[in-house]
């Protein structure tokens, strides 16, 4: 006989067994349904993340693309280094990695640096590398592989180094490359890459959408350690464009030993008929190389602190007064506008007053009768302090202007200098006062404001004497550019060259003496001796010191403009020697021995 309650316990233990049932069926479907969720609908993501975790992704920087001469000789190029780098996001244990990297016989570094080197880690992008060591030597490499086995995170890769030949020779128009900053790296990912150098400075940064190439990357497999196991596959880096420049390296190595000798300068050669540069130096320059690994403080201070501004490209950024080198545009305007003919003459008695202000010539007691021809040969200040006058600021300044005066080149070159062409609307923003008869006088033999860079002065040269064109200077080999035609007559631009003909190859000329001798090789141009402070009334009479005595910083900028050969030009130069005293003594002598050279290279017979 069943006890009174048994009923009841019964149908209670089967309502809890039913509803214990049925939280468990609905466990169960739960979990199916999360199962199929997880395995089913999303597969594919979970699938991928799981391959993520044996799978990377490395990208492969291009080679950087050669720059060469026009006969093809290297100026930039690539050499092979190893260095050592840590991928934190392969390993665990940072400190370990740290530990291991500072037991090397070649990082030893003091106690302050180490917290520093794990924080450093810590911070840096998971799988991106961290470049630990450049440039390692064989005996590193060996004791990296001997000691470090165990540490799949740290690692020794094969790269591409820039390197410069000729270094210094071509510091300033080459430039160098560097490590991108933080702004620059923000934009791409893969300049996070250890061997990635962009162009910072000269063609390297002009040109560097041309040089840099595509990157490439590579799938590889690793192991629970992160330990390499195989290559899945590769899509190989797309090398950068060589760039083949207008620039020969046998002249500008010509160039730069000329001007060694003096503490700063600067020179440019172009070919008048295309424009191209042929040579572009300036001293004293600088080691590229230094740069591409970061330079050192030591260095950098002494580079930026040197007098003699090593880091300033003074062909492009050196600004200077023309001084007897612009009497060739004052002249040009006179003809232009009818002033003058080339043959008539003026006297000059030593000085010439004009608005009761005296001014005065070079030559004390004056040159007496002169011409135009005359005036340029022997650099009569007087003829043109008068036909300035007559002329007007107003022409002048635009037959500037289409010399190339004034105005950017547009060379392939950052950082370049306009310089400034004075006139009425510049004084009346700058200074809020009137243009006068005296600043026209004053600008008549390249002084006052008037600046100018060597490249500049050049393309003036240019333009004078070649086929009567706005030749304008480029860095590209073979440029394909149709020039505008020059707005002033070859009847005068013939005056033009008649005249510096004269200055250089008369006996009467200022540059006589530093002429070439050779006739087939004969050159034409003008010198200039611009000073860099007013010479006071007082010393003007007792001349008590000559440029030479005065120092270094006081002395007169040497300028000499030319070309060669004589009667049929091909080649167009600038030289300017800063604080180098006399024109034709200084200047003029490193340009006949330039254009000498240029003349007698083979390259340039063909």
């Amino acid at each position: 006989m069943k006890p009174k309650n048994s009923h009841k316990t019964e149908n209670r233990f089967t309502r809890r067994a039913f509803i214990m049932a049925g939280g468990q069926i609905t466990l169960m479907g739960i979990l199916a349904s999360r199962l199929f969720y997880l395995g089913g609908m999303r597969s594919q993501h979970y699938g991928t993340l799981a391959k993520e975790n044996r799978i990377r992704l490395r990208l492969t920087l291009p080679e950087r693309g050669f720059l060469i001469d026009r006969n093809g000789r290297p100026l930039a190029e690539n050499i092979t280094s190893h260095r050592l780098v840590c991928y934190p996001g392969d390993s665990q244990n940072l400190q370990e990695i740290v530990d291991a990297t500072l037991s090397l016989d070649f990082m030893v570094l003091p106690a302050s640096k180490r917290d520093s080197l794990l924080m450093t880690l810590r911070h840096h992008p998971r799988f991106s590398p961290y470049v630990l060591k450049e440039n390692l030597t064989w005996e590193e490499i060996c004791n990296v592989e001997v000691q470090t086995a165990h540490l799949p995170a740290l690692q020794i890769e094969k790269g591409m180094k820039r390197f410069y030949p000729q270094a210094e020779i071509f510091s300033h128009i080459i430039g160098y490359v560097q490590s991108p900053n933080p702004e620059e790296v923000s934009s791409s990912g893969f300049l996070r890459l250890p061997d990635h150098r962009i162009g910072k400075r000269g063609v390297e940064k002009s040109f560097e959408d041309h040089l840099k190439g595509v990157p490439g990357f590579k799938e590889i497999e690793v192991n629970a350690r992160g330990k390499l196991v195989r290559e899945l596959s590769k899509k190989p880096a797309i090398k950068g464009k060589d760039q083949v420049l207008s620039l020969d390296s046998s002249l500008q190595q010509k160039g730069h030993d000329l001007l060694t000798a003096h503490k700063s300068g600067s020179l440019v050669v172009l070919d008048i008929n295309s424009g191209e540069v042929l040579a572009l130096v300036s001293t004293p320059g600088f080691n590229p190389n230094q740069f591409i690994d970061g330079i050192s403080h030591k260095n950098w201070d002494f580079l930026r602190d040197n007098p003699y501004a090593p880091l300033t490209n003074k062909a492009i950024q050196g600004l200077y007064g023309p001084g007897s080198l612009f009497k060739m545009v004052v002249g040009l305007a006179g003809l232009k506008a009818g002033f003058i003919d080339a043959h008539k003459k003026v006297l000059c008695e030593g000085y010439v007053d004009i608005s009761n202000h005296r001014y005065h010539c070079w030559r004390r007691h004056g040159h007496g009768p002169m011409s135009l021809i005359d005036s340029l040969r022997e650099s009569c200040d007087v003829y043109f302090y008068d036909l300035a006058r007559r002329v007007g600021i107003d022409r002048i300044q635009q037959i500037s202007f289409d010399l190339g005066l004034g105005h950017l080149t547009g060379i392939e070159l950052l950082g370049e200098k306009e310089g400034l062409i004075p006139g009425k609307k510049w004084k009346k923003i700058t200074y809020n006062r009137d243009w006068t008869v005296g600043d026209t006088v004053l600008s008549s033999i390249g002084q006052g404001a008037m600046l100018a860079t060597p490249l500049q002065l050049a393309v003036m040269m240019a333009r004078l004497v070649g086929p009567g064109k706005a030749i304008t200077p480029t860095l590209q080999r073979h440029p394909e550019t149709s020039f505008k035609p020059l707005a002033i007559s070859p009847t005068y631009l013939e005056q033009m060259k008649l005249a510096m003909d004269d200055a250089v190859n008369n006996p009467t000329g200022t540059t006589f003496r530093y002429r070439i001798k050779e006739k087939k090789y004969a050159m034409g141009g003008k010198s200039a001796t611009t000073q860099v402070r007013r010479i006071s009334l007082e010393e003007r009479k007792k001349r008590v010191r000559r440029n030479e005595e005065l120092p270094w910083k006081l002395r007169d900028h040497a300028l000499f403009a030319g070309y060669a050969p004589l009667h049929s030009p091909r080649f167009a130069t600038c030289v300017v020697i800063e604080h180098g005293g006399g024109g034709s003594r200084v200047a003029g002598a490193i340009a006949r021995d330039l254009l000498l050279y240029a003349q007698q290279l083979e390259a340039f017979k063909k």
